[in-house]
């Protein structure tokens, strides 16, 4: 049984609408993270499945019960924002303790929980600070254990890293990965950081628009885009986009530009691929390589070089590709001679076809 099912959900605020008829299902254990630009309703949806704003249309189930119009206090779930919320006047300790007091539990039952919780998050030597005392790290992992403590059959989080430096979130983004192997615990997330979503996520749900694009592994999201929208969205820099044309070559098609002749022998389409039609071609920097052959499925151009930016660990070039500019991440040591076109060698495996008018993967 799911732990969270989601069935024709539709949210309005008025004549606008915002959610689309959404169905989604989130399997026990699993780290689900809702991704999408701001605007695209996932924190929407994150808002109906606790319980925070009513639904126009659909019904929501957590585990075996129907929720869809319980009070979020009878949903059994518990939901760290991004804000940590804190009350400044009480301890870690009180803070962390402070729902399980207003159930009315047994102080040495609050004392036990508080004292698991901080152990999980590393906070026991912090539980008589006043949260002014905390870093911002700190805090939400008091935020997270005030959640931990009341054992709920699902957590929410809201952009819960947001407020952190670069440094902070890479912490956090670990100590979250950990805890979620260590509790098992069915975890809904958004984020609108898409290296959040590659690293956390069990699944990661694609959201534009208040409708979901496509949901699957970080891996299967990654390497095969259901649509245009998925494959710029996910990425950094994002795909490479490359119309041409198909054409035919003996029993197979090729993909056809200025000083682009690609045979897609080896290219997997959902349907058979009619030749002679517009496509856009889709690859990825890091699958444009140099040197040595990478393998048997890579074919070799040389483009001009138009812009260079060294980063360190990586090298982006800016290649012309018959006037399409697509770029390459290349090595850090890597620094091409911009005088003279740059030969580098294109994993065909790795590539994308797109239909060019409604952007869906061919």
């Amino acid at each position: 049984m799911p732990a969270l099912s989601i069935r024709g959900l539709s949210k309005a605020f008025g004549t606008q609408a915002v959610l689309h008829d959404i169905n989604l299902e989130v399997e026990t254990g699993e780290f689900l993270v809702l991704l999408g630009p701001s605007g695209c309703g996932k924190s929407t949806l994150l808002s109906a499945i606790a319980g925070l704003d009513p639904v126009t249309r659909g019904r929501i189930v957590i585990g075996a019960r129907d929720v869809t119009d319980l009070e979020p206090k009878d949903r059994n779930i518990a939901m760290v924002f991004q804000s940590y919320a804190l009350y400044p006047s009480m301890t870690v300790r009180e803070n962390i303790g402070f729902a399980l007091k207003m159930r009315g539990l047994p102080r040495a039952a609050v004392a036990a929980a508080v004292d698991q919780a901080a152990q999980i998050l590393q906070l026991e030597l912090l539980l008589d600070r006043k949260p002014s005392q905390l870093s911002g790290g700190q805090r939400q992992r008091v935020a997270i254990g005030r959640a931990l403590v009341r054992q709920p059959d699902l957590f929410l989080f809201d952009e819960p890293l947001s407020n952190l430096d670069a440094k902070l979130r890479d912490a956090m983004r670990g100590e979250l990965k950990m805890l979620h192997r260590r509790l098992a615990a069915t975890i809904v997330y958004v984020t609108h950081d898409q290296i959040e979503a590659m690293t956390l996520a069990s699944r990661i749900v694609v959201m534009r628009a208040g409708r979901i694009e496509q949901v699957g592994t970080p891996d299967a999201l990654y390497n095969r885009p259901a649509n245009l929208f998925v494959a710029g969205f996910l990425g950094t820099p994002g795909m490479n986009i490359i119309p041409g044309r198909l054409a035919t070559r003996g029993s197979g098609v090729t993909f056809q530009r200025p000083g682009l002749d690609l045979p897609l022998a080896d290219y997997r389409p959902a349907a058979p691929l009619a030749p002679d039609r517009e496509v856009l071609l889709g690859i990825r920097p890091e699958a444009i390589l140099d040197g040595s052959r990478p393998s048997d499925t890579a074919i070799q151009v040389s483009l001009p070089l138009t812009w260079l930016e060294a980063t360190g660990a990586d090298t982006y070039a800016r290649l012309d590709a018959g006037g399409q500019e697509i770029v390459a991440r290349l090595p850090g040591h890597v620094r091409p001679d911009g005088d003279q076109p740059l030969a580098v060698w294109l994993d065909l495996s790795a590539v994308s076809l797109f239909d060019p008018e409604s952007g869906v993967r061919l």
